[in-house]
């Protein structure tokens, strides 16, 4: 409450309160521009100027408004050359101009004042040395390079023969190879291996890079001693659709690892595409992120802040601006705002109307602003002639010198007597809104001695039902150099103030400009592309996640692979537990089980039969398949009893097979997969 009569206090006394603020430049710059127009309030404010102290300064400097400065309306118009008028000159001449409403604070450059800088006449001699002496040495470098270039160039060299790798280099670029750790290099070794034709290799490397992504990203955690299966039910727990990309992935690499597929380009290629999946998510989600933020900061006009207005947020701060006319009226009427609405509907908490040159109601309409002035509004005509025939104004053709306004008798002016307000000079009007004869609210003695009783009236108000009209003859009186005179802010105080306390809405070009539907607000507002761009943001979103009316579950049937990884990951905790020897023995006796009831009666024509018969349904080479029936049936002897132990298989009890058992158990679970389910129960074809 304190701090709002110190604000009153400072506007009733001499009206610094409203224009301290250094946004007014000027008032707080020596060489603000000014255009002649505005000049003429130099004289009204006097030297020095308490409300607003540079002012004096800037008049008597005369420095010349800039070509590349904002202005609203026809100021924008002049050069900016010569005396500086431009269009400016005559803009209180003639008819009002529609004033808009230009952008928050103050966009006027001045002219900078052009500096000379001679050099000693003693440095030219110096500076065209200097020059030649760059210019030598850029030459010289230039050929030096072109000479290193030619000295070094590959194609004077003789050629040499490519050496192929000893196995021992072989072997170490493997080993490099495999602690690679970044993504990007290992797909660039697995399509260089693809290159060459070593679609093994190529596929293991793809491989590896999905898991290094995975491992990154946190959801897996890369261990020697953890299967693929593993990993796939890691994934399961959180990323179902990352596990279901890994599932299908893993199914390629090991048919190629095991041995029943073989590594081709169209295999290589549909582990690849799977690894992309993987892969890709970081750069599809730095994709959504582009497409959700990226859009808003590509313009032409980026990083030129100057070159675009800002949006109207407190009004102008320039001299013909309106902002310290708001906080004028702020200090007594704080509910005071900008009106963008249109004035067809005014709502009952509005208490006063100002309306600004070019401001009325856009389709001319003024029936509905009538209708609310006779319910108790306050209509203030800030320079704007409306055509309406209760509303028309008549000029009066005696012209007036004089400056000094004096308030009449009207309500909110009658409390000004004594108050010292002033405008420049400019034709008044007849004492008559419409029909109506009015009252003299603000008036001009045409004598200097104040003894005539003939007046020039600047302002005219009429009372119509419970409301009243005020009308001005232009809207000088409504600018922020008129607040740096005596008065002025105070008189614009009390006249705007409603003490039923309603509120004040200023209307500007901008009053109206509203729009009737959603997509013409969004047209006008400029938010067309950035509506695009969420729409763009929401397509990729479904693209990237789906659309899931409920839990996702995983659909794909489970085959007999899923015996197949449980099989690798107990193989893999025996192998952890150093008991790999022991977990072959009993998966041998059982996979030589397996094989009687899928190839009933093959294993009694013998081994070679026997591995025939699986070669032709495995497609296996028929020596594999002899070799892993050997190591089976030799496991399966020495798993039994020792008394069934023969003396060669004893030999071997203790013998510590390491990964030959667990690669033997692997391979054999793959064979036992490529073979297919039993027909036990069906009799064989004769």
């Amino acid at each position: 409450m304190s701090a709002w009569l110190l604000s009153l206090y400072l506007l009733g006394t001499s009206g610094q309160g409203v224009l301290a603020d250094e946004d007014y430049r000027f008032c707080h710059e020596p060489r603000y521009p000014l255009y002649e127009d505005e000049r003429r309030w130099c004289e009204l404010g006097g030297d020095p100027n308490p409300r607003c102290p540079d002012l004096p300064k800037a008049c008597e400097n005369h420095v010349e408004p800039g070509p590349d400065g904002r202005f609203s309306g026809a100021w924008g118009d002049g050069d900016g050359s010569g005396d500086g008028s431009g269009d400016g000159s005559d803009a209180g001449d003639g008819e009002q101009e529609s004033r808009a409403t230009p952008p928050d604070g103050d966009g006027r450059k001045a002219r900078p004042k052009r500096k000379e800088i001679e050099l000693p006449a003693v440095l030219s001699p110096i500076a065209k040395l200097l020059l030649i002496g760059l210019v030598l040495a850029g030459i010289a470098l230039i050929a030096r390079h072109i000479l290193k270039n030619r000295h070094d160039d590959p194609e004077d060299d003789p050629d040499e023969p490519v050496r192929a790798p000893s196995p021992e280099e072989a072997q170490v670029a493997a080993i490099r190879a495999a602690k690679e750790t970044d993504v990007t290099r290992l797909l660039n070794l697995a399509r260089a291996e693809a290159s060459a034709g070593r679609f093994e290799a190529a596929i293991e490397y793809a491989y590896a890079a999905a898991l290094r992504r995975l491992d990154g990203d946190g959801f897996i955690e890369l261990h020697h001693s953890r299967t693929n299966g593993d990993y796939v039910r890691r994934l399961r727990r959180g990323q179902p659709q990352l596990a279901s990309e890994l599932r299908g992935v893993v199914r390629e690499v090991e048919g190629v690892q095991f041995g029943a597929r073989a590594a081709t380009r169209e295999r290589f290629d549909a582990v690849l595409s799977g690894v992309m999946n993987i892969v890709g998510r970081g750069a599809t989600a730095l994709l959504l992120l582009l497409s959700l933020f990226g859009l808003p900061g590509c313009s032409d006009d980026a990083g030129d802040a100057e070159s675009k207005p800002k949006p109207v947020i407190g009004g102008d701060t320039s001299p013909i601006g309106e902002r310290a006319v708001l906080e004028a009226i702020a200090t007594k009427s704080p509910k005071v705002s900008y009106r963008i609405e249109p004035l067809n509907i005014i709502a009952e908490d509005v208490g006063t109307l100002i309306i600004l040159p070019g401001a009325g109601p856009k389709d001319d309409n003024w029936d509905p602003i009538l209708a609310w002035v006779e319910e108790g509004g306050r209509l203030i005509l800030a320079g704007e002639r409306p055509t309406h025939k209760d509303l028309e104004l008549f000029e009066d053709p005696r012209p007036t010198p004089y400056t000094q306004l004096f308030t009449g008798y009207f309500v909110g002016f009658n409390d000004m007597q004594g108050w010292t307000l002033k405008v420049p000079p400019s034709p008044g009007l007849l004492p008559q809104i419409g029909l109506t004869e009015g009252e003299s609210v603000l008036y001009r003695y045409l004598s200097d001695d104040y003894s005539d009783e003939e007046v020039s009236v600047y302002a005219v108000g009429v009372y119509r039902g419970e409301g009243e009209i005020i009308a001005f003859e232009n809207d000088d009186f409504f600018t922020n150099i008129a607040m740096s005179v005596e008065d002025n802010a105070r008189a614009m105080a009390t006249m705007a103030h409603r003490y039923d306390e309603r509120s004040v809405q200023l209307c500007t070009a901008w009053t109206g400009s509203g729009s009737s539907s959603p997509l013409d607000a969004m047209r006008n507002a400029d938010l067309t592309p950035l509506i695009v761009q969420l729409l763009v943001f929401v397509v990729l979103l479904v693209l990237y996640r789906g659309i899931a009316f409920g839990r996702l579950r995983d659909t794909e049937a489970r085959g007999r692979r899923a015996s197949v990884d449980h099989v690798q990951a107990l193989g893999s905790h025996y192998a952890r537990a150093q008991a790999t020897g022991h977990a072959w023995q009993a998966y041998a006796a059982w996979a030589l089980d397996q094989i009687d009831l899928r190839l009933p009666g093959q294993r009694r024509r013998g081994l070679q039969a026997t591995a025939s018969a699986i070669a032709a349904r495995t497609q296996w080479p028929e020596t594999e398949v002899i070799t892993l029936l050997l190591a089976a049936s030799d496991a399966a002897n020495r798993g039994g009893p020792a008394s069934m132990r023969g003396p060669a298989s004893a030999a071997h009890a203790d013998a510590d097979e390491g990964s030959s058992s667990l690669h033997n158990l692997q391979r054999m679970a793959a064979m036992l997969a490529a073979m297919g389910p039993s027909h036990q129960g069906t009799k064989p074809k004769k």
